[in-house]
Protein backbone atom coordinates (compact mmCIF):
# COMPACT_ATOMS: atom_id res chain seq x y z
CA UNK A 1 0.00 0.00 0.00
CA UNK A 2 2.58 2.68 1.02
CA UNK A 3 4.95 1.80 -2.40
CA UNK A 4 1.76 2.75 -4.65
CA UNK A 5 0.99 5.95 -2.49
CA UNK A 6 5.07 6.82 -2.91
CA UNK A 7 4.38 5.97 -6.77
CA UNK A 8 1.34 8.32 -6.80
CA UNK A 9 3.24 11.10 -5.02
CA UNK A 10 6.19 10.78 -7.10
CA UNK A 11 4.18 10.58 -10.78
CA UNK A 12 2.30 13.79 -8.92
CA UNK A 13 5.22 15.81 -8.94
CA UNK A 14 6.44 14.78 -11.94
CA UNK A 15 3.69 16.24 -13.69
CA UNK A 16 3.96 19.70 -11.43
CA UNK A 17 7.28 19.80 -12.89
CA UNK A 18 7.47 18.61 -16.47
CA UNK A 19 4.39 21.42 -16.38
CA UNK A 20 5.81 24.74 -14.41
CA UNK A 21 9.29 24.25 -15.09
CA UNK A 22 9.98 25.71 -18.66
CA UNK A 23 8.34 28.61 -16.98
CA UNK A 24 10.48 28.65 -13.61
CA UNK A 25 13.87 28.68 -16.34
CA UNK A 26 14.61 32.33 -17.19
CA UNK A 27 17.70 33.95 -18.75
CA UNK A 28 18.20 37.46 -20.06
CA UNK A 29 18.48 39.27 -23.29
CA UNK A 30 20.37 42.52 -23.90
CA UNK A 31 19.26 44.90 -26.99
CA UNK A 32 21.81 47.83 -27.89
CA UNK A 33 21.13 50.33 -30.42
CA UNK A 34 23.21 51.83 -32.90
CA UNK A 35 23.62 53.56 -36.16
CA UNK A 36 25.08 53.90 -39.12
CA UNK A 37 25.20 56.18 -42.07
CA UNK A 38 24.62 59.68 -40.02
CA UNK A 39 27.61 62.50 -41.18
CA UNK A 40 25.81 66.00 -41.54
CA UNK A 41 22.53 65.69 -38.85
CA UNK A 42 23.23 66.96 -35.15
CA UNK A 43 20.70 64.74 -33.81
CA UNK A 44 18.15 62.51 -35.14
CA UNK A 45 15.44 61.49 -32.03
CA UNK A 46 13.54 58.17 -32.27
CA UNK A 47 10.92 57.62 -29.82
CA UNK A 48 10.19 54.30 -29.72
CA UNK A 49 6.87 53.12 -27.75
CA UNK A 50 7.35 49.49 -27.20
CA UNK A 51 9.64 46.42 -28.23
CA UNK A 52 8.63 42.85 -28.26
CA UNK A 53 9.96 39.29 -28.90
CA UNK A 54 8.04 36.01 -30.43
CA UNK A 55 8.59 32.80 -29.03
CA UNK A 56 9.22 30.45 -31.89
CA UNK A 57 6.55 27.98 -32.57
CA UNK A 58 3.48 30.10 -30.34
CA UNK A 59 1.66 31.19 -33.68
CA UNK A 60 0.41 35.01 -32.90
CA UNK A 61 0.19 34.76 -28.79
CA UNK A 62 3.69 34.21 -28.39
CA UNK A 63 4.36 38.09 -28.36
CA UNK A 64 6.37 38.98 -24.83
CA UNK A 65 7.24 42.63 -24.26
CA UNK A 66 10.81 43.84 -23.65
CA UNK A 67 9.74 47.63 -22.82
CA UNK A 68 6.25 49.20 -22.68
CA UNK A 69 8.21 52.46 -21.54
CA UNK A 70 9.15 55.08 -24.11
CA UNK A 71 12.42 54.51 -25.53
CA UNK A 72 14.42 58.04 -27.42
CA UNK A 73 17.44 57.00 -29.10
CA UNK A 74 19.89 59.92 -30.40
CA UNK A 75 21.09 57.21 -33.71
CA UNK A 76 23.30 60.55 -34.17
CA UNK A 77 25.39 60.13 -31.36
CA UNK A 78 28.24 59.26 -31.69
CA UNK A 79 29.42 57.91 -28.04
CA UNK A 80 26.07 56.13 -26.79
CA UNK A 81 23.89 53.41 -27.25
CA UNK A 82 20.79 52.75 -24.92
CA UNK A 83 20.72 49.44 -23.49
CA UNK A 84 17.43 47.29 -22.96
CA UNK A 85 18.00 44.27 -20.21
CA UNK A 86 15.17 42.06 -19.93
CA UNK A 87 14.68 38.71 -18.33
CA UNK A 88 13.26 36.19 -20.38
CA UNK A 89 11.59 32.51 -20.24
CA UNK A 90 14.26 29.91 -22.24
CA UNK A 91 14.11 28.79 -25.38
CA UNK A 92 14.25 29.66 -29.18
CA UNK A 93 12.83 33.31 -30.10
CA UNK A 94 11.85 34.15 -33.83
CA UNK A 95 11.39 37.81 -34.28
CA UNK A 96 11.52 41.19 -32.83
CA UNK A 97 8.76 44.07 -33.15
CA UNK A 98 9.76 47.54 -32.43
CA UNK A 99 7.08 50.20 -32.71
CA UNK A 100 8.03 53.80 -33.33
CA UNK A 101 5.74 56.81 -32.18
CA UNK A 102 7.61 59.55 -33.87
CA UNK A 103 10.90 61.18 -35.62
CA UNK A 104 12.62 64.11 -35.03
CA UNK A 105 16.39 65.89 -36.36
CA UNK A 106 18.40 68.36 -35.64
CA UNK A 107 20.74 69.49 -39.02
CA UNK A 108 23.63 71.55 -39.33
CA UNK A 109 23.94 73.32 -36.12
CA UNK A 110 20.41 74.87 -36.44
CA UNK A 111 18.66 74.37 -33.45
CA UNK A 112 15.10 74.06 -35.21
CA UNK A 113 13.48 70.49 -34.53
CA UNK A 114 12.27 69.03 -37.74
CA UNK A 115 9.66 66.11 -37.55
CA UNK A 116 9.83 63.83 -40.11
CA UNK A 117 7.30 61.13 -41.43
CA UNK A 118 8.26 57.95 -40.55
CA UNK A 119 7.16 55.17 -43.46
CA UNK A 120 6.90 52.17 -41.30
CA UNK A 121 5.80 52.84 -37.65
CA UNK A 122 5.89 48.77 -36.74
CA UNK A 123 9.59 47.67 -37.77
CA UNK A 124 9.36 43.36 -37.27
CA UNK A 125 12.93 41.76 -37.44
CA UNK A 126 13.20 38.19 -38.45
CA UNK A 127 15.87 36.57 -36.10
CA UNK A 128 16.94 33.11 -33.88
CA UNK A 129 17.81 33.42 -30.93
CA UNK A 130 18.30 31.09 -28.37
CA UNK A 131 17.61 32.10 -24.21
CA UNK A 132 19.76 29.71 -22.08
CA UNK A 133 19.14 29.26 -18.37
CA UNK A 134 21.34 31.90 -16.16
CA UNK A 135 22.60 33.17 -19.57
CA UNK A 136 22.59 36.47 -21.25
CA UNK A 137 21.98 36.40 -25.27
CA UNK A 138 23.45 39.90 -26.80
CA UNK A 139 21.33 41.63 -29.91
CA UNK A 140 22.40 45.28 -31.34
CA UNK A 141 19.99 46.65 -33.48
CA UNK A 142 21.63 48.78 -35.80
CA UNK A 143 19.61 51.63 -37.87
CA UNK A 144 20.88 52.42 -41.28
CA UNK A 145 19.99 55.63 -41.94
CA UNK A 146 19.88 57.25 -45.18
CA UNK A 147 20.66 60.62 -44.20
CA UNK A 148 19.88 62.54 -47.55
CA UNK A 149 16.46 61.29 -47.86
CA UNK A 150 15.41 62.97 -43.68
CA UNK A 151 17.19 65.88 -44.95
CA UNK A 152 15.86 66.43 -48.16
CA UNK A 153 12.09 65.13 -47.82
CA UNK A 154 11.68 65.04 -44.02
CA UNK A 155 11.03 61.13 -44.53
CA UNK A 156 12.37 58.20 -42.99
CA UNK A 157 12.07 54.33 -43.44
CA UNK A 158 13.94 52.27 -41.38
CA UNK A 159 16.31 50.01 -42.58
CA UNK A 160 17.47 47.54 -39.19
CA UNK A 161 20.46 44.91 -39.47
CA UNK A 162 20.27 42.90 -35.74
CA UNK A 163 23.55 41.14 -35.07
CA UNK A 164 23.10 38.28 -32.46
CA UNK A 165 26.15 37.69 -30.26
Amino acid sequence: MNLKRLISVLLLLSIILIHFLPYSLKGKIELRFTSEGILKITHLYLNISSIYIHKAETGDYGWVSLSNNPLILDLASKNTSKIIVSSLNTGFYDSLKITIKNCSFIYNGNETINNVRIQEMNLKIDTKLLIKINEKSSCIIKFIINEEEIIASKSFKPKVNLIVS
